[in-house]
């Protein structure tokens, strides 16, 4: 029996801020790539790194990770610690597709695009849009999730900037 690959990826939910935004990707969904971007990291590379650098040259957009504000459970006089600033996954995704390809998994980070910076073009010939997170239709998939987990987070961050 083969050993069990295992291929971390990174990925981000792509926002506009100045509208609160997202950048969805639109894809066959015969390809099997889905609506956000994401792709493996490079060894030695940390998921946050390929999260931003598949953004980059999927989209053609500058953009860039942001920080968010989270707690951890490591007990400090009885009180949950908070991380502020840090550039953590809002979730993780983790796919089994069979034994012979092993195990994925996605660390989705939140990103913003680099408004005002001139953009390329996205890569593969895919097209993209930019909708509300109300007017997106629910897909079925893991994707709904991470979509409702990082607009809950970009909208707590900003909305009321």
């Amino acid at each position: 029996m083969p050993p069990t690959i295992h291929t971390r990826y990174g990925g981000t939910v792509l926002f506009r801020l100045s509208t609160l935004e997202l950048c969805w990707i639109l894809s066959s969904p015969d390809d099997g790539y889905g609506p956000l971007p994401r792709g493996p990291r490079f060894l030695g590379e940390s998921p946050a790194d390929a999260a931003i650098r598949h953004t980059i040259r999927i989209t053609g957009i500058p953009s860039r990770l942001l920080s968010i504000d989270i707690t951890h459970h490591a007990q400090i006089e009885d009180d949950q610690s908070w991380c502020r600033n840090t550039f953590e996954p809002i979730t993780i995704t983790t796919l089994h597709p069979d034994m012979d390809h092993g195990i994925t998994t996605i660390e989705w980070f939140l990103a913003a695009i680099n408004e005002g910076e001139p953009v390329g073009e996205p890569d593969d010939g895919f097209g993209l849009e930019f909708k509300r997170y109300d007017t997106i239709p629910p897909t079925g998939t893991y994707y709904d999730d991470i979509i409702c987990a990082a607009n809950g987070v970009v909208e707590d961050m900003f909305a009321s900037k």
